[in-house]
């Protein structure tokens, strides 16, 4: 009986013609089992590349997301994936034992002039690099919707109180270190509760979206504009000191009551109240501030709301 060891032999490739060395090759003699051997070691050898180019592939995701991923869109990584893994990689069985080849002629790139058939590993790390990107990419546009979700008002579009209250705190640590002003706007609706019984809570959404249209129309990119409750707003003015933050408010007071001669016309008249709160280093956090806005808003609902009320002088009793 044949072993294994003798089915392999050594042939020299070229005569003895000065060169230094001789060329040998692994030639298979026609021997039993040695054709599904050598097809098991070229099978193992290919599984071992995929294997390590998934691996290289994740942890390159992982570390670079952003730049992975950025470029790409669902559908354009889509496009380059489905001809890839289709057009590139023939799963067949034979003999029981599943194997990958390429489809001989169908894959061809340029070196230097010359043309070469892709190989097994670079297919494979091809279509790892857009299988990864395109999941990847499916998970940070999931990640960024959620996360957009939660910081966002859903009848409105602005901010919720829960993001307001995190930014507001930047805003003020970023005062506090580069000693810059900071004002807090509290907006509320004028009789809203009345626009409800009246017309109806249809209505009355459409008044709260109509309000925080006008806010976002009407302020800063860098300002933060929030419902933070009701028919009740909230805006961060950074950088703003308390007469600049009082023409804002002023500003707004004015917009919102032209719109209730316009798309608002049909309730009457749609006006706001406004508090502002200046802040100070005494003011500590986000709740404080926001309840110095408060009085002066409910200072100003109080009066005949040609004025927009501060809270200056509750500032500067927190501060003695």
């Amino acid at each position: 009986m044949t072993s294994l060891s003798q089915c392999w032999a050594l042939r020299p490739k070229s005569s003895m013609n000065g060169n230094r060395g001789k060329r040998q090759e692994i030639v298979s003699r026609d021997v039993p089992h040695a054709n599904e051997f050598s097809r098991r070691r070229t099978m193992w050898n290919a599984v071992q590349k995929l294997m390590a180019s998934i691996i290289v592939i994740m942890v390159f995701a992982l570390a670079s997301l952003d730049r992975l991923v950025a470029p790409l869109d669902v559908s354009v990584s889509a496009l380059f994936l489905v001809p890839i893994i289709f057009a590139s990689l023939a799963f067949f069985v034979e003999g029981g034992m599943l194997a990958a080849t390429v489809s001989s002629g169908l894959f061809f790139y340029g070196r230097g002039g010359e043309i070469h058939r892709l190989k097994v590993d670079d297919v494979l790390l091809l279509a790892c690099f857009f299988l990864v990107a395109y999941f990847v990419g499916r998970m940070r546009r999931a990640l960024h919707v959620t996360e957009r979700l939660a910081a966002c008002d859903p009848l409105t579009g602005v901010y919720n109180r829960r993001h307001f209250t995190t930014r507001l705190l930047e805003e003020m640590e970023r005062a506090r270190r580069l000693k810059n002003p900071l004002a807090v706007l509290m907006i509320d609706v004028n009789n809203f509760k009345h626009f409800n019984d009246q017309f109806g809570h249809a209505r009355g959404d459409f008044v709260l979206e109509q309000v925080a249209r006008i806010l976002r129309l009407h302020s800063r990119r860098t300002d933060v504009i929030a419902r933070i409750g009701g028919d009740e707003f909230a805006v961060v003015l950074a950088d703003a000191d308390p007469p600049g933050a009082h023409i804002v408010a002023k500003r707004l007071r004015k917009q919102v009551a032209l719109e209730g001669t316009g798309s608002l016309a049909f309730l009457g008249s749609v006006t706001i109240s406004i508090g502002v709160g200046e802040w100070n280093r005494s003011i500590r956090s986000p709740e404080e501030l926001m309840e110095l806005a408060d009085q002066a808003l409910y200072s100003d609902k109080s009066g005949n709301h040609q004025s927009t009320q501060s809270g200056c002088a509750e500032a500067l009793a927190l501060a003695s």
